[in-house]
């Protein structure tokens, strides 16, 4: 007489039936982070800190005076609203939107480049 020690096929594959349902976990849990988190980074501290870049980089004075806003999804992205640029000549240049799509490669190598650049409402 000779016993089965060998294990039901229901409890050998148990755990590989359950790995696509914790894989489907983190990646909801994951997405889920991404559209809410950007609604809890104070861009507007940055403000400041953005304007003296901007205009540092471009030779002019640049005002930021509406919202700046972030998004994660489907790519990186800053949205500067009410730009208005300004130099040595006697007029100057509104943009309503500036669009920021920013490079991922350069992201997760610990750089903030910009991949795409959208100007919307040239005044």
């Amino acid at each position: 007489m000779t016993q089965d020690t060998s294990m039901p096929e229901t409890a050998a594959r148990g755990p590989r039936r359950h790995w696509p349902w914790l894989l489907g976990g983190v990646v909801a849990l994951v997405v889920a982070a991404a559209l809410i988190l950007p609604r809890f980074v104070e861009m507007e501290s940055l403000r400041p800190r953005i304007a003296a870049a901007a205009s540092e980089a471009m030779g002019l004075a640049i005002s930021l005076d509406g919202p700046i806003a972030l998004r994660l999804l489907p790519r990186p992205a800053v949205r500067v609203s009410d730009i208005t640029l300004a130099g040595d000549v006697p007029f100057s240049v509104k943009i309503r939107h500036l669009d920021v799509v920013l490079d991922l490669g350069a992201l997760l190598s610990g750089r903030v480049e910009p991949g795409e650049v959208r100007l919307v409402g040239l005044e």
